[in-house]
């Protein structure tokens, strides 16, 4: 990882560690705020099942405690309707950043859909 000087990203290992669903990083800029940037990966044809809740009430807790900016991305393997449907991004304060793409982010036979996209800090957003 780029880390000089105080300025960059560092290990989130601490408040998220990494494994094969999720990931974190502490990214600092300087005249900004320590960003929270984590990444998850959902496990696809289930849809909002008890592990990806699990797994985002995981992320969810790491967010809430660190309390400050945070961007979260990722392979939801949900809709953004259905994601929203929980008031998942709601309860954190996001913002959801999702992609204008007419072909979606993921096509299949049952045709595409925006399975990919962003919660962000209600502050950080446009």
């Amino acid at each position: 990882m780029f880390v000089r000087n105080g300025i960059g990203a560092q290990a989130a290992c601490d408040i998220l560690p990494p494994n094969h669903r999720r990931c974190g990083a502490h990214v600092d800029v300087p005249g900004g705020a320590g960003t929270l940037m984590t990444s998850v990966y959902l496990e696809c044809g289930v849809g909002i099942d008890d592990g990806n809740i699990d797994l985002l009430h995981e992320i969810g807790s790491v967010i809430e405690a660190w309390n400050a900016p945070f961007i979260l991305g990722g392979d939801l393997n949900c809709t953004p309707e259905e994601l929203a449907a929980t008031d998942y991004a709601k309860k954190l304060g996001a913002t959801m950043v999702v992609p204008i793409a007419p072909r979606g982010t993921c096509t299949s036979a049952n045709g595409a859909r925006i399975l990919d996209y962003f919660l962000i800090k209600s502050q950080l957003s446009l």
